[in-house]
């Protein structure tokens, strides 16, 4: 199938918001309503194919060249778990089985239980990409926490951006085709203070900026019976989370409990249409999420 793309005038952002774009829900935050009409183009649905914007050769405007445009499907996928000490000689055996059955393009772990004492934790056909150790870890005393990011050798490029001055949160990104996608990691251990949310808030506000869209994969501790539907309870951070997300078009995509009865390993994506999670069987207390994205590639006839 050939698709026209429309001239240079049109941004990457506007373009995939008026394409298969849900409404925005009425916006209840402290943020003004100019501030979440900013915010939708990371709400918006993919469709199987969308032309990219920009200029074409010779400096002219895509619907001015006369060559046809091919729209194929680019994925790739993540994997993340609590591991609760990737250090064990069987937890790295058991990550190492689930590796090799997955081969996924990117690895997050949460609960990595690391401190100074580990300068390097290879992971074979995997490079590191970002580690967070718990800033209170000492060496010799059993350290709680950390997150730490692999890419696959030879795969797609993944970049570090900065780590959360407040959370057990890195950010990333992802580097596609059609643009950068904002990629988030983050363990928040349970009865952690308010500061973890709202910081996450923050953070996803400015760093999504010029971003395609938004995916944020962990671990976070909440409940709402609702919107995580194997919640006991609500709690406040459940749905003072719940409404963050809703502000940043952030939908949640697991559907099966992860640890014992409850959901607490969470996927939560701006990419509506074209991100998938499934949930995989257990390292340690908590299963596992392979996350499917698949993004739009143009490809000349």
């Amino acid at each position: 199938m050939t698709t026209r793309p429309p001239g240079n005038h049109t941004a990457r952002h506007e373009l995939i918001r008026g394409i298969g774009a849900s409404p925005r829900p009425t916006h209840r935050g402290r943020r003004s309503a100019e501030a979440v009409k900013r915010r939708s183009r990371h709400g918006a649905s993919f469709p199987r194919s969308i032309p990219p914007a920009g200029d074409s050769e010779g400096g002219k405007s895509l619907d001015e060249s006369s060559t046809p445009l091919l729209f194929t499907s680019l994925g790739f996928t993540v994997f993340f778990i609590n591991i609760q000490s990737v250090n064990s000689p069987l937890k790295r055996a058991a990550l190492a089985a689930e590796l090799e059955r997955l081969t996924p393009d990117i690895l997050g772990l949460n609960e990595t239980w690391l401190d100074s004492s580990v300068e390097n934790l290879d992971i074979p056909g995997y490079e590191l990409v970002s580690r967070r150790d718990r800033p209170s870890s000492r060496v010799g005393k059993l350290n709680h926490g950390g997150v730490a990011l692999y890419r696959r050798r030879g795969g797609i490029l993944v970049t570090h951006l900065e780590d959360s001055s407040i959370a057990e949160r890195s950010w990333h990104v992802v580097h596609t085709d059609v643009g950068g996608l904002l990629l988030g990691l983050w363990y928040r251990p349970p009865a952690s203070s308010h500061a973890h949310i709202e910081s996450f808030d923050s953070e996803l506000e400015r760093l999504g900026e010029g971003m395609i869209g938004s995916l944020v994969v962990g671990d976070v501790n909440v409940w709402h019976k609702c919107w995580l539907k194997h919640s006991p309870a609500n709690t406040l951070e459940g749905e003072r989370l719940h409404a963050i997300c809703k502000e940043h078009g952030l939908k949640q995509l697991v559907q099966e409990p992860t640890r014992g009865p409850n959901l607490l390993d969470v996927v939560l994506s701006s990419l509506h249409g074209a991100v998938s999670a499934v949930v995989t069987p257990a390292i340690a207390d908590h299963k596992g999420v392979i996350v499917t994205v698949n993004l739009p590639k143009p490809e000349t006839l």
